[in-house]
């Protein structure tokens, strides 16, 4: 689990267009769960400064492998939650709809809770954004630069264990968004379709099939009739979508790169990973946003390249991708 969070420079994205015409995939019937109506939720992504102060939010430091981190420091009032609660070896999939329910409730998460997180990385923290999204909760907003922007905002940390208080019901149907997690069967169904696009959020020698981005999977390559979406110079950063100092990119700057791939709201759009780490930042971007037609492949690569009777791709990006070089970010 070394390389378990996943990032990875990327330079170059797929033109829908030209994928169709290269990939020649049988359109199927798309099934977007809902409109394409844009409504920014621009208060989703939030500053130290909107934070400091702010009584009602359940706060939330995230992580992967424990609670040392967070013992050490944290923003104060905040909760620990560990990534592994919301999913477990070997396909690193979400838990059961009735496990995670009661994970929720065991940190006092109900539908109606305003919640704020952070992560360390952030992928961990828009990773559980997902599954809350997923499961019904209203308000879920990502504290923009996570411990790093609160303490250079001069703001004090603290140490030890805040505990939380157990919710008895979540108090809506479970879960209150289920399309925001896509099958393995609706990806094959959307491939190829000129109204839906499958987005691969990962490094470049991932997307070629140089190296499978994960000490523990040796599957290598792409879901053929993907469109590379962007990631990061590696396994572990996510340089397309994250600034040096860890605050996240420009959303709207993401979209107008995905956009010339064919990447658009008015599509349906699914984003994939390697189990779903990066895909969740990609959607998080689309969420803010306001697209409504979005979701995450859940666990993408690592179940996708376990059935043999799935597409894959390998080797260098088609020609009538390679020209459509997007410039790097600001």
């Amino acid at each position: 689990m070394t390389v378990r969070f996943a990032r990875a420079w990327t330079l170059r994205l797929f033109c829908v267009a030209a994928a169709t015409a290269c990939l020649a995939v049988p359109a199927r019937a798309a099934q977007p769960p809902e409109r394409a109506d844009l409504r920014p939720r621009l208060d989703a992504l939030v500053t130290p400064e909107w934070l400091a102060g702010r009584a009602g939010v359940r706060l939330f430091h995230v992580s992967w492998g424990g609670a040392r981190a967070y013992r050490r420091a944290h923003v104060p009032g905040a909760l620990h939650f560990d990534t592994n609660r919301i999913e477990r070896a070997p396909l690193w999939k979400l838990i059961p709809d009735v496990e995670l329910e009661r994970v929720l409730l065991e940190h006092g998460v109900t539908r109606t809770t305003d919640v704020v997180l952070y992560g360390a990385p952030a992928m961990a923290g828009t990773r559980v954004a997902l599954a809350l999204l997923y499961a019904g909760v209203e308000n879920v907003r990502i504290l923009d630069g996570g411990l790093d922007a609160w303490r250079a905002s001069g703001r004090p940390v603290e140490s030890g264990d805040n505990r939380p208080t157990p919710a008895a019901a979540f108090g809506g149907p479970f879960p209150g968004r289920r399309h925001v997690i896509a099958g393995a069967d609706e990806v094959r169904a959307l491939l190829g379709h000129p109204e839906a696009v499958v987005v691969s959020i990962r490094s470049l020698a991932e997307q070629t099939g140089q190296k499978s981005g994960y000490s523990d999977l040796h599957a290598r390559g792409r879901i053929r009739g993907d469109v590379w979406g962007g990631g990061g110079s590696d396994a572990n950063h996510l340089e397309d979508f994250q600034n040096p100092d860890g605050t996240l990119k420009s959303p709207s700057a993401i979209a107008a790169r995905w956009a010339r791939a064919g990447v658009v709201p008015e599509k349906r759009v699914v984003f994939y990973c390697g189990t779903g780490w990066r895909a969740s930042v990609a959607f998080w971007d689309a969420w803010v946003l306001g697209w409504s037609r979005i979701s995450v492949y859940d666990p993408g690569w690592y179940e996708w390249s376990r059935d043999p009777g799935n597409p894959i791709a390998t080797g260098p990006l088609a020609e009538c991708d390679s020209s459509h070089t997007p410039p790097p970010l600001e």
